[in-house]
């Protein structure tokens, strides 16, 4: 995965409701385009522009990466002591690594289609679906990055432990560098993820073309 860097991972389609605006085709075109060699999509909480992507990418010589945004809560074990707003859920970018990593995600956008599009999956059900999963922290959308707003480091890094036992050697520190305010939190992330040994990968939302 050292290639990780050169590739846009947090790619939202049409398929995300008022969160994405090109075809799964149209961002394969613009993405070959610009000398790409890989393209992920991630549209939450949804797969169902999976193969349309699928055969769009191996259309035109680029690897695909397919993958889902969901809301995850955090663990019971982290939300102790903290306000309302760093308690709830935030982002998880999940990425398949292999055939199993489709089928878990294929299970999970089925299971979180059962609810409304706010559904949040609980933390303790995350390992229902991990196997072959790749795992980025959400960025400036995931509950690391609230916490670490709220100067929680410890639940942070409790937080992030819980993530590796799910995400052996599939966790990935994501930084958004967007923008100046997510920009300077990157060095915090880096910092947190050096101490757990964590690698970091740059990695902000793509809705648009533009």
């Amino acid at each position: 995965m050292a290639y990780f860097h050169l590739v846009p991972l947090h790619v939202h389609s049409c398929y995300s409701f008022l969160e994405g605006v090109p075809s799964p085709q149209e961002l394969v075109e613009f993405a070959k385009s610009m000398g790409l060699r890989a393209l992920a999509l991630t549209d939450r909480n949804l797969m169902v522009g999976a193969i349309d992507f699928y055969d769009a990418c191996k259309g035109v010589g680029l690897q695909p990466i397919l993958g889902l945004e969901i809301r995850a809560g955090l663990p019971l074990s982290c939300t102790g002591n903290l306000p309302g707003k760093l308690s709830a859920s935030g982002s998880l970018v999940l990425l398949a690594q292999n055939l199993e990593g489709w089928s878990s995600l294929c299970r999970l956008s089925s299971d979180l289609q059962m609810g409304d599009e706010d559904t949040s999956l609980p933390f303790e059900r995350l390992g229902e679906f991990s196997t072959g999963v790749i795992c980025l922290t959400g960025g400036g959308a995931g509950w690391l990055s609230l916490l670490l707003q709220g100067r929680k480091d410890r639940q942070a890094s409790g937080c992030l432990t819980r993530l590796q036992e799910l995400f052996p050697d599939r966790l990935y520190l994501q930084l958004d560098l967007s923008n100046p305010a997510a920009a300077a939190q990157a060095s915090r992330l880096m910092d947190l993820g050096k101490r757990l040994g964590i690698p970091c990968v740059p990695a902000h939302p793509v809705y648009t073309l533009r």
